[in-house]
């Protein structure tokens, strides 16, 4: 079985050794100052079917991915309905200012003083308490304007406590720490998730485009200098970076590091593909979105990731509140994500790094007017939560070390479940509970759980372990004004997440450069999103092309591909044989999702025994590759 055949490398596809940084491409798309209004999809239903039978077997649609162009043609508004929307809003005080090009979207100014964002014409619609200016409400369901965002996407990436950084300045030269808990490079990642084998077969992303969609500045010579550092080789232009609405040049403190980290991982794994940065705005309430409809719009990236997110619970809350909803941004990106599905990028969301709770709000307690704090409840993250992402989560793989002052020895000896608890029990049982409380540690770990804003998706049904919502679910808040109280559905049957997990704890975490300085001690599962989102490029570059959504196929080839984690919990929900809200369907075995694909491209048949014939293809095909 030559599966490989025709995948040579060659010193040619790898580019150059790079001795100093280079410039990078700068492409601007939107302004930050502009409002955004989202035009309906056509025929989502049809789009939605369109892109479940890309991944099903046997279907004569299955891989058969289409443009941009066709998806405009049969999903989006054509030019002469753009130009009425043109025409409506300029009725309004509007002119539009960027189109994009998937035409889901346009932005636009006000062109007088009597026209604001939030004026008085401004009217409400029910169904996600969008609001829009009247005589608008026709051809768009939902407007964002530049006001502050009412939810912040937050950045999944977190810090071992214990473990202080190693920071070394930029003013002189960055060696790497020493490989080990808290200093891995993606090297360890590759060894341990079976990527090293395709890289023993030449699969380094040659001819593929890797995304990356974040909320912060990304710095192209922290990228360049660790791949320099790692000792790679990568074309001196490899990287581009795209301004979503000014993303590119405005300051979030709270995502300082992300952006690096994102592109710095992910390139690793495919050092000889092109990359493309999307920097959205995370200061406006469209920010988000308005990065999604880019990647799609484009149609450039073969595969993406994103390492943001915000809590479920808070759609909820703030439409309760009669506060302006972010409902219709997430049905925004849910569409633009199609887009993308339909044209076969593969997307990745990190599913958080605070447990089974989200960490919806950073004190918790019984909140009152004046003590802004809320009430625990189950949530999951978004955009994570969406059935057409793949869901990373995070684990903890074994290691013994020790931190801090006293000395705290910690010992994990199976992979399982992220979460700090382990932290907790250890420290007790050391005689040092009181200087590590539950209280510093909760509730860190791999988000997990079930979703209350999509239902279950098609792949999910019939899996063991597939869980509605829990009952009794109630969300008790500050507001500013007051105090709120949410329900939320009870055994709703929504969208399992995790998908599929891998290693993000801090203490057995990265190593990684940012602002000039090297960083240690970090994990999270924004660690994890970039790693799968550079792997999976290499699965597409054997086909030649793109592969699309993942997850539909790691659910049918489980028992394959995915290697099950039984240990731990993410603090609300424990791991089990099969399918699991802490660690989903287990960790990846890249090399053997490669394989079992590729045959099951060439076996399509959904009947009883087309696992075990896929086992059989899988078996006979790594026996093969590795004989050569």
């Amino acid at each position: 079985m030559k599966l490989f055949q025709r995948v040579l490398l060659s010193s040619a596809m790898l580019g150059t050794t790079l001795l100093s940084p280079v410039a990078y491409a700068d492409t601007s798309i939107g302004s930050p100052t502009a409002a955004t209004f989202y035009l309906p999809m056509k025929h989502q239903d049809e789009a939605e079917a369109l892109a479940r039978d890309m991944q099903t077997p046997g279907s004569s649609h299955f891989h058969k991915f289409i443009s941009r162009q066709e998806f405009v043609t049969r999903f989006a508004d054509s030019d002469a309905e753009i130009a009425k929307v043109k025409a409506k809003l300029a009725a309004q005080g509007y002119t539009v200012t960027y189109v994009f090009a998937n035409h889901l979207a346009v932005e636009a100014v006000a062109s007088s003083s009597s026209s604001s964002t939030r004026n008085a014409a401004m009217t409400r619609m029910s169904a996600d308490g969008a609001a829009l200016p009247a005589g608008v409400s026709d051809v768009a369901y939902g407007m964002a304007d530049s006001t502050v965002r009412t939810i912040r996407a937050r950045p999944h990436m977190k810090h071992a406590a214990l473990m202080m950084p190693t920071k070394q300045a930029s003013g002189g030269a960055i060696t790497l720490n020493p490989v080990g808990p808290g200093n891995y490079l993606p090297s360890f990642f590759e060894q341990r998730y079976g990527i090293s084998e395709l890289h023993k077969l030449g699969l380094y992303g040659q001819g593929q485009t890797v995304g990356i969609l974040t909320l912060a500045p990304v710095e192209p010579a922290d990228a360049y200098q660790f791949w320099k550092l790692l000792g790679l080789k990568v074309a001196s232009d490899r990287l581009s970076v795209v301004s979503v609405d000014g993303g590119q040049s405005i300051t979030d403190a709270g995502g300082t590091g992300e952006s690096d980290l994102d592109t710095e991982e992910s390139g690793s794994i495919a050092p000889a593909a092109k990359m493309r940065v999307y920097v959205g705005n995370n200061t406006t309430e469209a920010g988000f979105s308005n990065g999604f409809e880019a990647v799609a719009s484009d149609n450039i990236v073969d595969t993406v990731s994103v390492s943001w997110g915000s809590a479920e619970v808070y759609e909820h809350a703030f439409t309760h509140a009669g506060y302006q909803s972010s409902l219709f941004t997430v049905r925004a990106a849910h569409e633009a994500m199609l887009e993308m599905a339909l044209q076969g990028q593969s997307l990745t969301v990190a599913s958080g790094d605070d447990g089974s709770y989200d960490a919806a709000c950073a004190t918790t307690g019984t909140p009152s007017p004046s003590n802004p704090v809320c009430s625990l409840t189950y949530t999951v993250d978004w955009p994570s939560s969406d059935p057409l992402a793949l869901s990373a989560g995070g684990t903890t793989v074994p290691y013994t070390a020790t931190f801090g002052t006293p000395a705290l020895t910690l010992k994990v000896t199976d992979e399982r479940a992220w979460a700090w608890d382990y932290i907790v029990s250890q420290a007790a049982k050391q005689g040092l509970g009181a200087q590590n409380p539950e209280a510093d540690y909760f509730s860190t770990g791999g988000g997990g759980g079930v979703s209350t804003l999509f239902k279950r998706p098609w792949y999910q049904d019939g899996v063991d372990g597939i869980r509605p919502t829990q009952p009794n679910q109630v969300f008790t808040y500050n507001v500013g004004n007051g105090v709120d109280t949410v329900t939320l559905p009870s055994y709703y049957h929504g969208r399992n997440v995790p998908d599929m997990v891998a290693n993000a704890d801090p203490y057995s975490g990265y190593q990684y450069i940012s602002g000039g300085q090297l960083q240690s001690g970090w994990g999270g599962t924004s660690f994890v999103a970039p790693l799968f989102n550079g792997s999976l490029s290499l699965v597409a570059q054997v086909f030649g092309g793109r592969v699309g959504q993942v997850q539909p196929v790691l659910y049918y080839l489980q028992n394959v591909a995915i290697k099950d984690v039984t240990r731990g919990t993410n603090w609300g929900f424990v791991a089990r044989a099969g399918f699991d809200d802490a660690t989903g369907l287990g960790t990846p075995d890249l090399g053997h999702l490669l394989m079992a694909e590729k045959a099951l491209i060439a076996q399509p048949d959904e009947s009883a025994s087309a696992t075990k014939q896929t086992e059989d293809a899988v078996s006979s095909g790594l026996k093969a590759d590795s004989a050569r």
